[in-house]
């Protein structure tokens, strides 16, 4: 599955067709399409999964979460 590294940052940030997701990727953006809400938070795509980076990111899970309106 696509991930957030320092290797796929340059080909995240160009584009990625969403064929090229997992189903579970692909039926959340379905969903929150449906929903009418702009923005998907996916961890896996939204912070970087190098570790040093992810330990710092994710110590700001509860921030991130909190301003959610949905949660898949």
């Amino acid at each position: 599955s696509i991930k957030l590294t320092n290797d796929t940052i340059n080909a995240l940030k160009n584009g990625i067709p969403l064929g090229d997701f997992n189903a579970t990727i692909r039926d959340a953006v379905v969903v929150t399409r449906a929903l009418g809400i702009s923005y998907i938070w996916i961890d896996a795509l939204c912070i970087l999964q190098d570790y040093n980076k992810w330990n710092e990111e994710v110590s700001k899970i509860n921030e991130i979460y909190g301003g959610l309106i949905v949660t898949l």
